[in-house]
């Protein structure tokens, strides 16, 4: 196991996007579930060469939840690269009703010739959730075994969870997301009433404490394949259906 830090101020810094990007080199099929999606996160991760070269062969299940985020955009972002990859990548969105409870998983697994790949931490399929954000996450390499565990826990999970999965094509999707534009602009109008109330927090009062902060290095790209991956093992690939 290899536990990464996402940080844009850090130098050892290892970004979520390029751990997925990096087990897609090696995968054979995949799938996972995020609480959020952007467009923007979604065109880093789905829209990558490496996941598109991932997506000649492979296949990749992937589960969107709706509470927040994941709006009109996204959803359309979504369709595209769906339609793009025609069959190999399957795209569900989450919807619920349940009081007091929010659909929050941020995972995504990849078999591999050895058994599979598991990452699993805090950041979102967003721009900032991949990159931006200071996150933290576990890059797992499994054998079969464990792999097949986990494969079978996916799989019960997928049936159990049949009720709230719909196609995004689905008429509750598209006004689900257009709920979640909606809330987007009225939260941005509500921050903006209040920095002008109120102040920013880069004002005069706090400008020599930031400045004594180490700053983001927000580069688009940087390659870390050996950082966090170089726990896997790579054979002859074998090939197997999900659900």
């Amino acid at each position: 196991m290899k536990f990464c830090i996402q940080d844009p101020s850090y130098k050892d810094s290892m970004y979520l996007q390029e751990s997925l990007l990096t087990a897609c080199e090696v995968g054979i099929s995949g799938g996972g579930a995020y609480a959020f999606a952007s467009k923007d996160g979604i065109e880093l991760f789905l829209e990558d060469e490496s996941f598109k070269k991932f997506m000649d062969s492979g296949t990749f299940f992937l589960i969107v939840g709706m509470d927040d985020i994941t709006n009109i955009r996204s959803l359309q972002e979504l369709k595209n690269v769906r339609d793009k990859y025609k069959g190999h990548l399957t795209v569900k969105a989450y919807i619920h009703n349940s009081k007091g409870s929010i659909f929050h998983p941020k995972f995504s697994w990849f078999e591999t010739a050895s058994g599979g790949i598991l990452i699993v931490g805090s950041g979102n399929l967003t721009q900032q959730g991949l990159r931006h954000n200071r996150e933290a996450y576990s890059v797992i390499d499994c054998d079969k075994k464990t792999f097949n565990d986990v494969i079978s826990e996916w799989n019960q999970w997928l049936s159990h969870s049949n009720p709230f999965l719909f196609d995004i094509d689905d008429l509750i999707v598209q006004r689900v997301a257009e709920q979640n534009t909606m809330k987007t602009i009225a939260v941005r109008r509500v921050r903006k009433d209040i920095s002008k109330a109120h102040g920013k927090m880069d004002d005069n009062t706090f400008a020599d404490l930031f400045k004594t902060q180490p700053k983001d290095n927000l580069n688009k790209k940087k390659k870390q394949n050996d950082k966090c991956l170089s726990l896997i093992h790579i054979s002859e690939p074998t090939r197997r259906s999900y659900i």
